[in-house]
């Protein structure tokens, strides 16, 4: 199944009582981060902005996994 591209799970749902929110809420900043199933990669890119954390990504969907590249750091 392709998800990420059929548009479903790409962007960051900004709203303070989104799911999202509730989820950086819980991390520290500056935290080692495993992220499954990361989709297109707008969560490891809010992660790594807001809260300067180090992320490491899984996804399976090999398309979704070529969008979440982008969100890379060297």
């Amino acid at each position: 199944m392709t998800v990420a591209a059929t548009g479903k799970y790409t962007e960051f749902d900004d709203a303070p009582e989104s799911t999202h929110n509730m989820v950086l809420s819980l991390i520290a900043p500056g935290a080692r981060v495993l992220e499954f199933g990361c989709a297109t990669g707008y969560m490891s890119a809010v992660l790594r902005s807001r809260l300067g954390c180090s992320v490491t990504a899984i996804e399976v969907d090999p398309t979704a996994a070529a969008l979440a590249r982008r969100h890379r750091t060297a």
